[in-house]
């Protein structure tokens, strides 16, 4: 045994004071250095706990962003939000249209299939006040609770926090982070995550917002052609029809004087002066240039009603399936 660290025995004595004195000092280096070791592991655990988060934002910012599917993105936010802060249960709440409501667009952790797609006003629920002041909350440890003066969190109740979404200056929802993993409490640095978190989160969203609007804008516009190519198809069946019923109607009279024109040039030439000859043969010759005319129109027709049959349809779809894959 170090004597040193022994209790000096309770005798007076000079002999006795000084090792009172060591014994005294020895304690408290050693205590000193046991709290300097603490401090050290303390210190490494934040340096591994900030790796760990910078990391896993750089992670969840290339994931997120890469994706261009909305509903998607909404939930890879709410699962990545939930391992980020370490929460029970994450939420998206995002506003309606009409600004008056919010609904949790996604949910991740405990009860998340209840909560996701439900609605409410926006004046309820502590998501309701982040998304009406654009401010965020923290229900935890000792902070200025801002929503209600009376309400205190205390240990053993289910910590919150909860940041608001932005997408160029105009208030679009929040992320919400319920219950602290091991019934603790959540903290100013995970406010400070979930707030970074959220910059990359608005513009994702935004992302694919602008990209499913175009989606739609797409599907609108070829639902719009491919009317307009049914009514074309349809025109062309009545024009053909038209066409077909003209030809006959048209060639048969002609074929009439054509054939009627040459009767008379040929049993009836010498009793016929020379100027009639020519208005007959004038006649004649207008006649089968006119059935000329009339079949060629009718080759163009088919040739044109043939064309549009064989070319397939150019999808715009495609095109921005095939950039977003790219």
């Amino acid at each position: 045994m170090n004597p040193l660290l022994t209790p000096p025995l309770t005798h007076s004595g000079p002999e006795n004071e000084a090792l009172s004195a060591l014994y005294a000092e020895n304690t408290r280096l050693r205590d000193q250095l046991m709290h300097m070791q603490q401090m050290a592991l303390e210190s490494k655990a934040r340096e591994e706990r900030l790796k760990h988060e910078i990391a896993l934002m750089h992670e969840l910012g290339e994931i997120i962003v890469s994706d261009l599917d909305l509903q998607r993105v909404l939930a890879l936010v709410a699962q990545m939000g939930r391992e980020l802060i370490q929460a029970e249960t994450f939420l998206v709440p995002l506003l309606h249209a009409n600004q008056d409501s919010y609904y949790y667009a996604e949910a991740s952790g405990k009860d998340a299939d209840d909560i996701r797609g439900t609605s409410f006003p926006i004046r309820i629920g502590m998501c309701g006040w982040v998304i009406q002041q654009q401010k965020p909350l923290l229900f935890g440890e000792p902070h200025d609770w801002q929503m209600d003066e009376k309400t205190h969190w205390e240990t053993g109740q289910a910590s919150a926090v909860l940041v608001p979404l932005l997408s160029k200056g105009r208030i679009i929802g929040g992320l919400s982070g319920i219950g602290k993993t091991g019934n603790g409490s959540f903290t100013r640095r995970d406010l400070e995550l979930l707030t970074l978190f959220a910059n990359q989160v608005s513009i994702a969203i935004e992302n694919a917002s602008l990209f499913n609007a175009l989606k739609e804008s797409v599907d609108s516009l070829e639902q719009r052609v491919e009317q307009r190519t049914r009514e074309l198809i349809a025109s062309n069946q009545e024009l053909e029809a038209f066409s077909y019923s003209v030809s006959h109607d048209l060639r048969a009279p002609l074929r009439s004087i054509d054939g009627f024109s040459l009767a008379l040039l040929e049993d009836c030439s010498d009793q016929l002066g020379s100027t009639a000859q020519t208005y007959l043969q004038r006649i004649r010759s207008n006649a089968q240039h006119m059935a000329k005319l009339i079949e060629a129109l009718l080759k163009l027709s088919r040739l044109t009603r043939d064309d549009m049959s064989r070319k397939p349809p150019c999808r715009a779809q495609d095109s921005i399936q095939a950039g977003n894959h790219g």
